[in-house]
């Protein structure tokens, strides 16, 4: 379903075809709509498709996001691709007093396959080491995610380790890995 103009809210152009938008609650039945339709793939890795049961939730999910980026608790961004709801990539543990913070994505199933968080992460990440007091920004990996693990890599991300039993998916345990960016090595990716 195609998004009108008027609803994409850019925070950053990517090309042609594909901003960072603001998550803005008139985006609700779009981002509702990719929910429903794939839902049963998103519940390995999302947290948020088994609480978003109804548009209702949807509009609260995204008005809740907004509303966190306001108050500079998190910096949630909607990918927005040939004026459709392609994803989301998300800065979010903000952690102001150590300078860092945690980034996460999420890729509509239509999109995937098409390199879109590996075409939009640089310039994200080059937007918020500019304008944010952040260092050091994580990536967390569940260790059978094999596509997040082959971004981390293909972005610049350092992997510095194993976290034995550190996230619960449907009441099942997952290792994860850790990877890291700082603003130094990103730095000196983009020369």
């Amino acid at each position: 379903m195609k998004i009108p103009k008027a609803f994409i809210n850019k925070i950053l152009s990517i090309d042609e075809d594909c901003c960072l938008c603001q998550p803005i609650p008139e985006l609700s039945p779009y981002f509702f709509e990719l929910l429903t339709k794939h839902r049963s793939k998103m519940l390995k890795w999302s947290t948020f498709a088994k609480s978003i049961k109804n548009l209702k939730d949807a509009d609260n999910w995204l008005k809740e996001i907004y509303f966190f980026n306001q108050g500079g608790q998190k910096f949630n961004s909607v990918i927005i691709c040939e004026e459709e709801f392609a994803g989301i990539l998300a800065l979010h543990r903000i952690d102001k007093a150590n300078k860092r913070a945690e980034i996460g994505y999420w890729v509509n199933h239509d999109h995937q396959g098409k390199g879109l968080i590996n075409k939009t992460i640089s310039p994200f990440l080059n937007y918020v080491f500019r304008n944010y007091e952040i260092n050091r920004i994580d990536l967390i990996v569940g260790v059978e995610n094999e596509k997040s693990i082959s971004i981390a890599k293909k972005s610049g991300f350092e992997k510095e380790g194993l976290l034995k039993e550190y996230l619960i998916f449907n009441d099942q345990v997952q290792d994860v890995f850790i990877f890291r960016m700082l603003k130094s090595d990103f730095s000196h990716l983009m020369k």
